[in-house]
């Protein structure tokens, strides 16, 4: 090869310096050309001690170019290989390491030169050692490709870890095996996964197979009766090796299967994940049972695709039978209760019948004694107080028998007065009007004579009630407002007059000392009259309720509530007299 003029000038320069440094070997040089382009050459030079210098240059622009390429492709391979996350390594024939990535570097905690010329087996975990090397002599005297699980050191918390190790054997041209290459993949979270699957699937099955009292199988998506533990052999009378196969119809009823119930169970557990049912079912023979069970669709991986089924049942006949008579023992008891109650409504009909006509009596006695009063003794009176007030007049002054006609007539009108108020006591005229808000009012001016103050709200809406439940109303208010007197310690109350929709409610209220109605029962008053108790069940037996609020130290607050038609709740004479 002719040497480009333009190199002589370099050329010879730098020879002289190779001279003078005493280097005149071999060296490799890029030189650009006029034309722009660059090529490698190899330049040689000789001293031949009379100052001369004797220079070769070689073209090894195509050598030299192949090995950058060479080296920039290993380069790149090596990149990759670096970047792979699995650990990737290189060994001789006899399994001594020659080259390991840089995953391998970081997992293993040692550099490339602690490794070269060394195996595995200080990595491994001492109980993997043995089975390990007994696989690497296999495979080494076959010369096949292999994989193994080993578990290898970690050295950033020293934790080992299951890894897959899988080699290949590299081949020359004689065939004979050059080296190993491999991989070796950290599966530590599968393998302790699939090891906890196995020992669940374990545990399933050493409890299936141990439990007796419950039917357990499995089918296949078609029904396909897959597997059967001994408590369903006890239960359906099948031994596994006459039912493993048969579709699951074979235990339900003839009826039920005509009616497709077995398809329409596995058709709910499949859209709903469980199908849960009490029914009849077939033993072997034809037998029927009662069982009670529960079906659950297995789904796929992914959680879409049905692929089977799991039953599990209870043979529940006993069961089944005392509910049957239990049931049975119901409906003649509720047959017997619905007559006794009709007879008790009856009886309650007549009994308010005749609460309300006590009611009614009382008034009219009431009323009777009044008139009785007003027309016989309040005359007889008033006559004699007249007679002795003229034998006063006629009798001269400062006698004795003036003073003792004073006295008489003094005492006679004490007595008229008296009369006069227990008429009106049993029998007040405002009653006659039948306006409760007026008879609440004559209630409330009454009480203030016993220094006890009574506000009367109304809320304006009419309130027809008939003779029978205002007379009550009268009464029990009165009573009420008594016990504020005797027992609250105060000199202030209200009472409340509304109507809601189809009654009357008035509401008796003080600030009273008050008292707990969980400790105090309603017991009829030990003082005659009313009491709390026999409010509670006269308003009872008239269709209405009261309702008691009170605390210690918080007042009282009663609330009667009738309906506007009681007169109309009882039966009816003829009803009575029937005996009905």
């Amino acid at each position: 090869m002719m040497t480009p003029p333009e190199f002589i000038e370099q050329s010879r320069q730098q020879m002289e310096q190779l001279r003078k440094s005493g280097r005149i070997g071999p060296y490799e040089k890029q030189y650009f050309l006029k034309d722009g382009s660059r090529r490698w050459l190899l330049f040689a030079g000789a001293d031949m001690g009379d100052g001369t210098i004797v220079e070769h240059c070689i073209d090894i622009d195509q050598i030299k170019r192949a090995s950058l390429a060479l080296h920039e492709a290993e380069a790149q391979l090596r990149g990759l290989v670096d970047a792979l996350p699995a650990m990737v390594w290189a060994s001789d024939v006899r399994g001594q390491h020659l080259f390991f990535n840089e995953r391998s570097v970081d997992y293993l905690g040692r550099p490339q030169k602690d490794v070269i010329g060394r195996g595995w087996a200080p990595s491994i975990h001492p109980d993997d050692q043995q089975r390990a090397a007994e696989v690497w002599q296999e495979v080494a005297r076959k010369g096949a490709a292999y994989q193994m699980e080993v578990r290898l050191r970690r050295a950033s918390d020293g934790a080992y870890r299951w890894h897959l190790l899988r080699g290949v054997p590299v081949r020359d041209e004689k065939d004979q095996i050059s080296r190993w290459f491999g991989t070796a993949t950290d599966i530590h979270d599968q393998h302790t996964a699939i090891e906890e699957l196995r020992a669940g699937e374990e545990r399933f099955r050493v409890l299936v197979e141990n439990v007796r009292d419950y039917a357990i199988f499995t089918a296949d998506a078609a029904a396909k009766i897959t597997s059967w533990n001994p408590g369903a052999q006890k239960t359906f009378k099948y031994t596994a090796e006459e039912i493993i196969g048969k579709d699951a119809a074979i235990l339900f009823t003839p009826e039920d299967r005509v009616n497709d119930e077995h398809e329409k169970e596995l058709q709910t557990a499949a859209r709903d994940g469980r199908a849960s049912d009490d029914r009849w079912q077939m033993r072997k023979g034809g037998e029927r049972f009662w069982a009670a069970g529960v079906t659950t669709a297995v789904r796929d991986a992914a959680g879409q695709k049905v692929i089977g089924f799991i039953k599990i049942l209870r043979d529940e006949t006993p069961r089944k039978e005392m509910e049957d008579r239990l049931k049975a023992a119901n409906e003649a008891l509720e047959q017997r209760v619905a007559s006794r109650t009709e007879t008790l409504r009856a009886h309650q009909r007549q009994l308010r019948w005749l609460v309300a006509e006590l009611g009614r009596s009382e008034i009219r006695q009431r009323r009777l004694l009044a008139t009785e009063l007003h027309d016989n003794l309040a005359q007889l009176l008033g006559v004699c107080r007249m007679r002795i007030a003229s034998i006063e007049a006629k009798t001269p002054a400062n006698t004795p028998v003036r003073e003792e006609a004073t006295v008489v007539k003094d005492a006679l009108g004490e007595a008229i007065n008296y009369t006069r108020g227990l008429m009106t006591d049993l029998r007040p005229d405002v009653l006659d009007e039948h306006d409760l808000p007026a008879a609440m009012e004559y209630v409330a001016k009454r009480m203030a004579a016993h220094q006890l103050k009574v506000n009367v709200t109304d809320d304006g809406k009419p309130k027809p009630i008939d003779e029978d439940l205002l007379g009550f109303l009268f009464q029990a208010v009165r009573e009420l407002l008594w016990n504020v007197v005797k027992h609250a310690r105060t000199t202030e109350a209200t009472l409340t007059l509304e109507r809601p929709d189809g009654s009357v409610r008035v509401i008796v209220e003080d600030r009273g000392v008050g008292f707990n109605p969980s400790k105090r029962k309603l017991l009829p008053s030990e003082e005659g009259g009313y009491g709390l108790f026999s409010i509670a069940e006269r308003i009872d037996l008239l269709g209405g309720t009261m309702q008691v609020e009170s605390a210690p130290r918080r007042g009282t607050r009663v609330i009667l509530t009738a309906p506007l038609d009681v007169a109309g709740s009882g039966p009816t004479t003829d009803g009575l007299a029937a005996g009905q």
